[in-house]
């Protein structure tokens, strides 16, 4: 399977290992003055996962207007779903209780 993360400086990491994909989800956190406050990962699924500074994590579909947030999730539970992610378990993604249509 493949998938991309996306870090605070822009930068575009193709299929990194869950040490880089840590490194890119704890970069939201330690980065003053980026252009984008916010770190990523998209699965060739077309499912995107957004994690930002406030904790925040938010799941779209880039074929899809619905966008689903979770609140005040700890930086160890965002990169577990970033694994989740990047291994293809949308089923294991999609059951946790978003809020839909933010």
């Amino acid at each position: 399977m493949a998938y991309h993360s996306t870090d605070v400086y822009g930068i575009t990491h193709i299929n990194p290992d869950e040490a880089i994909l840590r490194d890119v989800l704890e970069g939201v956190f330690d980065a003053e003055d980026v252009p984008h406050p916010d770190a990523s990962i998209m699965h060739d699924s077309g499912w995107i996962l957004t994690y930002s500074h406030s904790r925040c994590l938010i799941l779209e579909h880039a074929d899809n207007d619905q966008i689903r947030l979770l609140r005040n999730v700890l930086p160890n539970q965002a990169l577990q779903y970033w694994y989740w992610l990047a291994r293809g378990q949308i089923t294991a993604l999609l059951n946790l209780e978003w809020v839909d249509n933010v």
